[in-house]
């Protein structure tokens, strides 16, 4: 029987069918040594545009998705008795790669909530409407894409 992986944050008004892409993301597996891929990137940014919401996405350092939520970082933070590291002077292990729907930088609540779990990373993806064009198919993907920012 397979394991059924939490969901976190607001699911207010969230489809069966949208739960489960979110807990698909819990399969996902990223090389050790990036925080995130173009194509994981665009998976996410694809789900937090038909929910209309931003999602926070939590992986360790071997690139594993640990937790995946609704809402913004200080909404989806992990308490801090679940983080695996508890020295003042330690990083916890964990990046975090979340999505907003507004361009702007982040704001002081959200970068506290950084500090206080001692994130590793914390990776900001700015959804557009832009979308993009596929050369050649012809295919077209309104969805909203990610703009990288270092």
């Amino acid at each position: 029987m397979a394991r059924i992986e939490s969901i976190y944050g607001n699911l207010h008004g969230i489809k069966s069918s949208q739960l489960k892409q979110l807990q698909r993301l819990y399969q996902q597996r990223l090389p050790g040594d990036r925080i995130a891929t173009p194509e994981f990137a665009q998976r996410i940014a694809a789900i937090s545009t038909e929910l209309g919401q931003p999602i926070c996405i939590y992986l360790n350092r071997r690139g594993q998705v640990i937790r995946v939520g609704v809402g913004t970082p200080r909404q989806t933070r992990i308490p801090p008795l679940e983080l695996p590291r508890y020295g003042v002077e330690r990083l916890s292990g964990i990046r975090c790669v979340a999505t907003q729907l507004k361009s702007e930088p982040p704001n002081e609540a959200t970068l506290t909530t950084m500090a206080i779990q001692r994130l590793d990373a914390l990776v900001i993806l700015t959804l557009t409407g832009a979308g993009f064009e596929r050369r050649g198919g012809g295919a077209r993907d309104t969805s909203k894409k990610p703009i990288w920012r270092t």
